[in-house]
């Protein structure tokens, strides 16, 4: 679709933050006017409300996950570190070979860590979004920044939940959520 539409002249943009600030684009203002179905100003109007709240979703997103991601998924992921290191120890007293539990704790270390400095990411770049007044900047700033940072912060999330045991990890799963529906 996406040759075919540069066939034909038309504009493809990938996201909103694109495709928003075309609203008041010249031609677009005339054909809305011509047939009176909106005016310039209202169309401005329409623009700033639709980009406002593309800003405030993502930031109520973005501080929801940052909330779950600290008091939720990083305690629960630290505990179950905590249960392989007894695990590893309990084992060294009983000299046993512990290898499945350390190749877990070095999976899962480096991931805990990478998690919680990209809750601090995630968190200076909503503090940075507030800053920004103009609405078609803040909209591209939350899409390249917010958005990014929630997008790997859940890659590391979901490679957790693949490692931590069910009975540890706080939400339902993908799967379960996936399959328990009937």
């Amino acid at each position: 679709w996406l040759q075919e539409a540069k066939k034909r002249g038309l504009e493809n943009f990938a996201d909103t933050t694109e495709s928003l600030p075309h609203y008041t684009d010249e031609k677009n203002v005339k054909m809305f006017e011509k047939h009176g179905v909106l005016s310039g100003t209202e169309i401005a109007s329409r623009q700033e409300v639709l980009l406002e709240g593309y800003i405030k979703s993502l930031r109520v997103e973005a501080l929801t996950f940052i909330d779950l991601a600290r008091k939720d998924i990083l305690p629960s992921v630290l505990r179950y570190e905590n249960l392989l290191v007894r695990e590893i120890e309990g084992k060294k007293k009983l000299l046993a070979h512990s290898s499945v539990e350390t190749k877990l704790l070095k999976q899962i270390i480096p991931l805990s860590t990478t998690l919680y400095d990209q809750i601090g990411v995630l968190e200076k770049a909503v503090q940075e979004g507030l800053k920004i007044q103009d609405t078609v900047e803040g909209a591209k700033y939350s899409r390249k920044a917010i958005y990014d940072h929630m997008e790997k912060m859940r890659q590391t999330v979901d490679t957790l939940e693949t490692l931590v045991p069910r009975e540890m990890w706080p939400f339902p799963t993908y799967a379960e959520i996936l399959y328990s529906v009937k």
